[in-house]
């Protein structure tokens, strides 16, 4: 079985660098391939699962929520906000 090639990344930016939430950010990616999916995780892949979860939840509308690694489900620590 062939393996495609993998694309390498050339410049990565995002615009604003800075606001106040809630704020739209745009990323821009230039690599040397065609793409058709980019999946972005924290060093742990913690951060990128909560942020996806989030949506799920009315209770997190209108809320700066601070994200870190920990015991607590995912799931758990949404509906406690």
């Amino acid at each position: 079985k062939e393996t495609a090639p993998e694309a390498e990344a050339f410049d990565f930016s995002a615009a604003p660098t800075q606001g106040v939430a809630p704020i739209d950010v745009a990323f821009t990616l230039t690599t040397s391939l065609s793409v058709d999916g980019v999946r972005m995780v924290d060093e742990d892949g913690d951060v990128a699962k909560t942020l996806a979860e989030i949506l799920k939840y009315p209770n997190t509308i209108d809320k700066v929520i601070p994200m870190s690694s920990g015991n607590t489900p995912i799931d758990q620590a949404l509906k406690e906000i």
